[in-house]
């Protein structure tokens, strides 16, 4: 233990609350950026040779599509699974859903054109591993995750009919 003269020392308090917000914010907060930047610098990468190379732009953006979820989309999940290798490297089934949880990820990303569903879904993720570390009664938490995701969705839809309206 390292201690400086002078200085007072104490212990650090962790209550299960805050190990689960810190067990599943950062962690998303943390991979989501470092992936989504990956993504977005390979969409960006692929936007700018549809735009230089294809001169009709339905085509071009029909080429980017294709490109974005068949080819990017699954470098950048195979990316996601090697984040995670250390933590499923003993379940080959667990890296193989982590690989299509980032895939999903992506796609989600690609198709809303925003990052806040991913986040979301992988926060609410982490969320409900760390809480089922801690609660006993796993059918209380399948209901309690529905319902977020019924909520969380609910919320989204509000906000985007909100500024849907308001442009018009």
């Amino acid at each position: 233990k390292l201690v400086f003269a002078g200085v007072p020392n104490s212990l650090q308090q962790i209550t299960p609350f805050s190990d689960i917000t810190f067990g599943s914010v950062i962690p998303a907060f943390a991979e989501n950026g470092t992936i989504l930047f990956i993504l977005f610098f390979l969409l960006g990468i692929n936007a700018y040779l549809c735009s230089k190379f294809i001169k009709d732009r339905k085509i071009a953006l029909i080429v980017f599509f294709i490109v974005a979820f068949l080819l990017i989309s699954p470098i950048v999940a195979g990316i996601w699974a090697s984040y995670h290798l250390l933590a499923y490297s003993n379940s080959e089934a667990s890296l193989l859903i982590t690989f299509f949880f980032g895939l999903a990820g992506c796609w989600l990303t690609i198709i809303f054109g925003i990052a806040i569903p991913f986040l979301v879904w992988h926060f609410m993720n982490n969320f409900f591993i760390k809480l089922s570390e801690i609660a006993t009664i796993r059918e209380d938490l399948i209901l309690i995750s529905l319902l977020a995701w019924v909520l969380f969705t609910a919320v989204y839809v509000a906000i985007e009919v909100f500024l849907y309206k308001r442009r018009k």
